[in-house]
């Protein structure tokens, strides 16, 4: 029996599939086309020519109709629920597994959501990773197997030992959702704080910038994890609590022991517990998001407390040994596919030597 893994090239979840299934399912791996390494095409119209591609070459691929099932590890969902709804016609119908359809701040198209309703009328599962999401795609058709789990990795962040300061900035970082306007707001009510914010060319901020706060574009992920590690407290603003977003962050932030400041929203809340190992503040409230950090900023107790208690939360709860078995679970149950026994740890804090259980920030 075969289970394809739909993947870029090289990917975790083919070699992680590949060495646990059991006979008498065999996994083999389909490569999707990308146009990653031509800089000029990016966003919507890349995200077209990709799928278009994709599907095309999935309908011309005679391997893949021999399949019994198809997971998908990326971001391609469109061009492979398409191509399950073509086997369908076929008299062909496979069982598709999605690791999470990202949607952010598009989860209201009305366009979208009607593609959608289409595309996961079939034997479609979904793990999403937050309970939003996971009801989000309930709702656009009953026939979802849909779960949840936050979602949390494993990978070197590229960090090692000496980058990780407690420093003299505040850190904010990422692109999806984010509400960079309010942490300006907020930054102007402390003018002897300096604050680093790492965004994409694609943020919209309005006005100009105060002289605390410094501005980086589309810097690197090894850039983009130094300043994390050497910041003083990580913030993570949110526009809305939609689709999954802040979640690299939050958990990046965690493992490095930085105590954060979230918005009260459930899909970045489900990695905090507020006053214990992060705080929350009210969104788009910048008086609310300002006292938060001023809590922070005047007590360098507290912030080291948070910090390790964060650390612990991500050793215990979102490591990738928690977030591999609710997927190998659900794909177990929902496809039939069966697995070898999981042995021993494999999360990052169980074998990351440059990340001590216990630090002093």
């Amino acid at each position: 029996m075969k289970f394809c893994v739909v993947s870029h090239g090289g990917s975790h979840a083919f070699q992680e599939v590949n060495s646990r299934i059991s006979p008498p399912w065999r996994a083999i791996s389909w490569r999707v086309f990308t146009l990653e390494k031509l800089g000029r095409f990016r966003g919507k119209a890349a995200w077209v020519i990709e799928e278009i591609v994709n599907f095309v070459r999935l309908i011309l691929a005679p391997s893949l109709y021999g399949i019994d099932t198809m997971m998908l590890a990326d971001s391609h969902y469109a061009s492979v629920l398409a191509f399950g709804k073509w086997l369908a016609l076929l008299g062909l119908p496979k069982r598709i597994y999605i690791i999470n359809i990202f949607l952010h701040e598009s989860q209201g198209n009305r366009r979208l959501q009607t593609m959608l309703k289409f595309l996961l009328g079939q034997d479609v599962g979904i793990m999403a990773f937050s309970v939003s999401d996971r009801e989000y795609f309930k709702n656009l058709n009953t026939r979802v197997n849909a779960r949840n789990v936050p979602w949390c990795f494993e990978e070197e962040i590229g960090i090692v030992q000496s980058d990780i300061q407690n420093g003299e900035y505040i850190f904010a970082g990422g692109y999806s959702n984010r509400d960079y306007d309010l942490l300006i707001r907020c930054a102007r009510k402390f003018p002897n704080q300096r604050f680093e914010i790492a965004a994409s060319k694609r943020n919209s901020v309005i006005g100009e910038l105060p002289p605390n706060v410094h501005l980086s574009i589309d810097i690197s992920q090894k850039e983009f994890h130094v300043l994390l590690a050497g910041c003083k407290v990580n913030v993570i603003p949110l526009k809305s609590d939609v689709g999954s977003s802040g979640q690299m962050v939050a958990i990046a932030a965690m493992r490095l022991a930085k105590a954060t400041v979230y918005p009260d929203f459930a899909m970045i809340g489900q990695y905090f517990q507020n006053e214990k190992d992060g705080l929350m503040y009210r969104p788009g409230d910048v008086d609310s998001l300002a006292s938060a950090l001023r809590r922070l900023l005047d007590n360098p107790d507290l912030r080291a407390e948070m910090g390790r208690q964060a650390r612990r939360s991500w050793e215990t709860k979102f490591n990738g040994d928690v977030f591999k078995r609710a997927i190998f679970e659900h794909m177990a149950d929902f496809m039939g596919v069966t697995w070898k026994e999981i042995e021993g740890p494999c999360s990052g804090a169980a074998r990351d030597p440059s990340f001590p259980k216990e630090r002093n920030i």
